[in-house]
């Protein structure tokens, strides 16, 4: 009797799924850590790789931030300024790039170490030489002033150096015993100037109370403060000081005295005169002052007020140019940037009232102007002769030749010929109508001092070109 024997169901496939599953899922378990780590690795390539942008886009920051430093230090403090600018921004650069590098940027210090050895001493070189030519920073101005703004201007520097101090008001009460009408000196349009004695030692001093209204005594202060501060000239008027109080809204200004009161005195009221020498002395003076205005770094001045009545003369008729409260500083680079109309009828330029424009020729044509006015003995403007305007005149007496017809017939004979004549002739090429073609201060006082040739100005006075 056969039998059959019964196949038992395979179960290792079952066990094999049961092994192959825990197989799995210890592998998994095992491939986790291994995951992780390279998940934690790239987080932290990301995290790195953010830092290393986060630091380029700072030096971008930086980068455009000293640009913008780069214009207003070299307008403010000239080539010094943008050289400290560059160093600071290859220095943060520098920075960046040991940050992202490593090592690979070991040979550009090689490079740039031995560059800014040299640098460095070029700088102060340079720093050392503007020091010497006198070449002073503008002073720090704090707003624009008025009511509830306290304007600052940083004049300590300026007073340790023997430059200008500042008064209390007390002092200056004290000074010109209470502002008292027979110390009164005489009075513009931007205050009123007194004689007063100052100080232990009793120094004579013309005080300046700002008298305009609230916002504009403010800027006439600050403007005039900040022009005359940092300058220095044998033809300017010096400033002794400074006085603001708030609490009392006083703005004023001390300069030195000067003796003999101003240029338009001696030229138009009859107990005063002047002589030839006095006269040539007093225009060359006045073109002295202006060059250096010209000159002046980092910025240069525009006066903006020239005239015969804001000159003064000193105990040896030496000029002093003075009333800076219209003066404004002005890049040597470009035009300034004005539409103010400013000055005094028969001073003005013709682009200046016109046009409303303001240039660096504006102060070069009153400047012509009053060297007319120093030859013929004859005002700006006057309005019962014909033509009224002193300009006009001269050039009638240049066409036919007769320049010397135009002398101030208070001289008779008594005046250099070939002196009277180059004085005339720079003040119509000062005053010439087009802007364009006036000489610069520099060329203009060459022709005075008689060291270069005449003008070649066109007979008839030329018409306003705009």
């Amino acid at each position: 009797m056969s039998t059959t024997r019964r196949r038992r169901p395979p179960v290792a496939d079952h066990d094999a799924d049961i092994d192959s599953d825990s197989t799995s899922t210890s592998t998994r378990r095992r491939s986790s850590p291994i995951r992780g780590a390279a998940s934690d690795t790239r987080d932290q390539s990301r995290r790195l790789d953010f830092t290393q942008r986060g630091d380029v886009d700072a030096a971008g920051v930086v980068i455009l931030v000293a640009l913008g430093l780069l214009i207003i230090l070299h307008q403010k403090f000239g080539f010094c300024g943008l050289l400290w600018v560059v160093l600071f921004g290859f220095f943060r650069l520098l920075w960046v790039a040991l940050l992202s590098f490593g090592r690979a940027i070991w040979p550009l210090l090689w490079v740039a170490v031995p560059a800014l050895i040299m640098i460095l001493p070029i700088a102060m070189v340079v720093e050392w030489v503007r020091e010497r030519l006198g070449v002073a920073r503008p002073p720090t101005t704090t707003g624009r002033g008025g009511e509830g703004n306290d304007s600052r201007i940083s004049t300590e520097e300026s007073a340790n150096r023997g430059g200008p101090r500042k008064f209390t008001y007390k002092e200056l009460e004290e000074a010109t015993n209470s502002f008292a009408s027979d110390l009164k000196l005489g009075q513009g349009a931007s205050g009123t100037v007194y004689k007063g004695h100052i100080g232990k030692d009793r120094e004579l001093v013309a005080v300046k109370i700002i008298t305009s209204g609230a916002n504009q005594g403010v800027s006439d202060f600050i403007a005039e403060m900040v022009a005359m501060i940092q300058l220095s000239h044998t033809n300017l008027v010096k400033l002794k000081g400074y006085c603001h109080e708030r609490d009392k809204i006083v703005f004023a200004l001390v300069y030195e005295y000067i003796g003999r009161g101003t240029l338009y005195d001696y030229l138009f009221k009859p107990e005063y005169f002047l002589t030839w020498e006095n006269r040539y002395n007093i225009a060359l003076g006045l073109a002295s002052a202006l060059r250096y205005l010209r000159r002046k770094r980092p910025q240069c001045v525009i006066h903006r007020d020239i005239k015969s009545s804001n000159v003064m003369l000193d105990e040896a008729f030496v000029a002093k140019l003075g009333d800076f409260g219209m003066a404004t500083l002005v890049n040597h680079i470009g035009e300034p940037n004005s539409s103010l109309v400013a000055g005094t009828p028969g001073y003005w330029a013709p682009e200046n009232f016109r046009m409303g424009e303001l240039s660096r020729k504006s102060d070069i044509y009153s400047f012509g102007v009053v060297l007319l006015e120093i030859v013929c003995g004859r005002k700006a403007v006057c309005r019962d002769r014909d033509p009224l305007n002193l300009v006009e005149w001269v050039w009638r007496h240049y066409g036919p030749k007769k320049l010397l017809r135009a002398v101030d017939s208070r001289l008779g004979k008594d005046f250099n010929k070939r002196e009277a004549k180059a004085l005339m002739m720079a003040g119509l090429w000062c005053a010439h109508p087009d802007a364009k073609l006036r000489p610069s201060i520099r060329k203009a006082k060459a022709y005075l001092n008689l060291t270069s040739e005449p003008p070649d100005l066109p007979s008839e006075m030329p018409a306003f070109p705009y």
